[in-house]
């Protein structure tokens, strides 16, 4: 070992007064007589690419044959560096990322990777993408090293490796991991990337709106096309302190315009109040006078409860239920100033033949009070009536669906609905009268279906919680009365519904039937205080707990562990803090989906019906639950 020591000893002597030859043949000796020595090799390499004598190094790590640890791995992937093997070097780095737990080690590779990236950032991405398609490197291994970069704050190397991989944001750590090192680095070419990759990604709206702020401010001519104008409603308590640890991560330059980058993100709120509260949270003048928040919150109020009133009377006329459009014309168009809307609106529904219904619409306005303007057209209203109502009845035949069951159950608490064959949803409802239009709405989109329909009406209005029926006091009792009902149906395959508290009813009876799932709305995921919710139901409530019955407190148990790989397909809103906070708890379940609405409401069920969206959430649903049960 002394001899090889001094062998080197006068390579590198010979190396520094540039006599190559001397000092390749010295360190050729040493190699030789130590073969199997990794200090004697790594020494012997390194000299060798301080010259750049490339190939004999190669030889020298091709032909050792000794333990090769740590050491020896990073110095493949050093030599591998030096000359130009970008991909040999990644694969190598990749291939010990795997492995190596030691955290000095990987502090020291994570430095060796860093170098070698940004020295040929385009480069290594590139060469990346090819091991990756090629198998050089696997997809967990890029992962990994992808988790140290970032570890060992080496964000430079993780945008590399992140914007290398395919599919690298699936999710809100990867998207906030992704958009620190973007801002940490100020690489805006890679927030482009970002923006791009991640337009499908479950985050809060708040985190991509950061995004654009950044771009906005910093780089306006590179924003993204389809991330300008992005507008969200508010932003949570977590994307506050988000957004600090952004801020407090950009280089100093441009931490300096953070006050402009506030102000760009403040604009992309649409609720002014929240514009005043973000602003004020980092120390900057309100946006927004109490006056004008004022004024403006009105305003939005009273045009959000137009046209939502809008949307429901055009749903409720092209389902054919013009009664319920009437009701809710009436309801909306109060005192002598809403007469011309309902003149308007019986003219409305003259134009599709329902004479009967605008004729009844008339007699209501001429009982009502009108201004004096409106008695020259509620005279022509009439004369239209009249005209309408004398001409051929085939003329004006429209076709009208009732929502009478085919058959009842248990003293009336169970509706069958029969449009298709061997499958059905389960819906669980309050009393008739709460929810009549939505109910009309979504029947008449079974109907289309042919999806045949189990309405379970629970009277307490607890979700079926305690049970229903004649068997109120006793869950499990109503639940065996109705799987044996739909037995009797011949329904083999069937899902629960519900929204709201009878969403967390359809939860629970999805976890202790034998159903294929569950379509929840908004449920409560943990049980509320019920006995504190005030009205009819706390009184029910007390009656029922008084004979002992137990209160389911959480859903996840009894899904977990007695149907776990049952569907739930789980609507709500994206931006009502307590659909999120309940609708995230049903993650841990191996098949679930969480379809966020844009919505801010608990108001889901509703909020899909005036988008168009129902149709769509049952069909996917019903399909779901049938390719579970091996019939799609």
């Amino acid at each position: 070992m002394a001899q090889a020591r001094s062998l080197v000893d006068q390579a590198r002597q010979a190396l520094q007064v540039n006599d190559m030859a001397a000092g390749l043949a010295a360190l050729e000796q040493a190699i030789t007589l130590q073969r199997n020595s990794a200090g004697i090799l790594m020494s012997a390499v390194r000299l060798a690419l301080s010259v750049k004598a490339y190939a004999q190094a190669d030889d020298w790590l091709a032909a050792y044959t000794g333990k090769s640890g740590f050491a020896i791995h990073m110095l493949k992937a050093e030599a591998a560096r030096a000359s130009g093997k970008l991909a040999e070097c990644l694969a190598i780095l990749a291939q010990m990322t795997a492995t190596e737990t030691d955290q000095l080690s990987a502090m020291r590779l994570m430095q060796c990777a860093a170098e070698l990236s940004l020295e040929r950032e385009q480069d290594a991405i590139l060469t990346l993408q090819r091991c990756l398609r090629e198998g050089a490197i696997s997809q967990a291994g890029l992962r990994k090293l992808a988790e140290l970069a970032y570890t060992h704050r080496q964000f430079g190397f993780y945008l590399v490796l992140m914007q290398a991989s395919p599919g690298a944001v699936s999710g809100v750590k990867q998207y906030s991991r992704w958009l620190y090192a973007c801002a940490a680095t100020a690489s805006f070419d890679s927030l482009l990337q970002l923006q791009s990759v991640a337009a499908s990604v479950p985050v809060h709206a708040s985190f991509k709106l950061f995004a654009v702020a950044l771009l906005r401010v910093y780089r306006p001519s590179d924003l993204a096309e389809h991330a300008d104008g992005l507008v969200v409603a508010n932003i949570p308590k977590t994307g506050i302190q988000f957004l600090e640890e952004l801020i407090a991560a950009l280089p100093a330059e441009l931490r300096l315009r953070s006050a402009e980058l506030l102000t760009a993100i403040s604009d992309g709120l649409s609720q002014p109040r929240q514009r005043n509260a973000l602003l004020v949270h980092f120390g900057l003048p309100a946006a927004v006078s109490e006056e004008e928040l004022r004024a403006s919150s009105a305003s939005l109020s009273l045009l959000k409860k137009q046209q939502r009133i809008k949307r429901r009377i055009e749903i409720a006329l092209r389902m054919g239920m013009y009664r319920q459009a009437i009701s809710i014309m009436l309801n909306a168009t109060p005192g002598e100033e809403g007469a011309h809307l309902r003149i308007q609106f019986a003219h409305r529904l003259l134009e599709l033949g329902v004479w009967q219904e605008a004729q009844r619409l008339q007699g209501l306005i001429l009982k009502s009070a009108a201004l004096p303007d409106d008695h020259e057209e509620i005279r022509q209203l009439a004369q239209r009536v009249e005209e309408v109502s004398t001409a051929p009845a085939s003329q004006f035949a429209v076709a009208q669906h009732h929502s009478r069951p085919d058959e009842m159950f248990d003293d009336g608490a169970i509706h069958h609905y029969r449009f298709g064959h061997d499958s059905c949803i389960v819906w669980i409802t309050g009393p008739a009268k709460e929810i009549m239009f939505d109910f009309e709405i979504v029947l008449s989109m079974l109907r289309e279906q042919k999806i045949s329909l189990v309405r379970v009406i629970d009277r307490s209005r607890l979700g079926g919680l305690f049970g229903f029926g004649t068997n109120l006091f006793n869950r499990p009792a109503s639940q065996q009365l109705l799987a044996e009902q739909l037995q009797a149906l011949s329904y083999p395959v069937y899902g629960l519904m519900g929204y709201s508290l009878n969403a967390t009813g359809a939860l629970i009876y999805a976890g202790e039937m034998p159903a294929a799932g569950a379509l929840a709305l908004s449920p409560h995921t943990k049980m509320p205080n019920l006995e504190e919710s005030g009205g009819g139901r706390a009184s029910i409530l007390k009656r029922i707990l008084a004979r002992g019955a137990s209160v389911p407190h959480d859903v996840l148990p009894g899904l977990a562990a007695r149907s776990p790989h049952a569907v739930v397909h789980c609507h709500y809103g994206s931006t009502c803090r307590f659909d999120v906070a309940h609708a995230e708890r049903l993650l841990d379940l191996p098949n679930v989906s969480l379809l966020a609405g844009k919505h801010g409401e608990h108001n889901t069920l509703a909020q899909l019906i005036e988008d168009g969206q129902m149709q769509h959430a049952v069909a996917n649903f019903h399909a779901a639950i049938m390719a579970h049960s091996g019939r799609g």
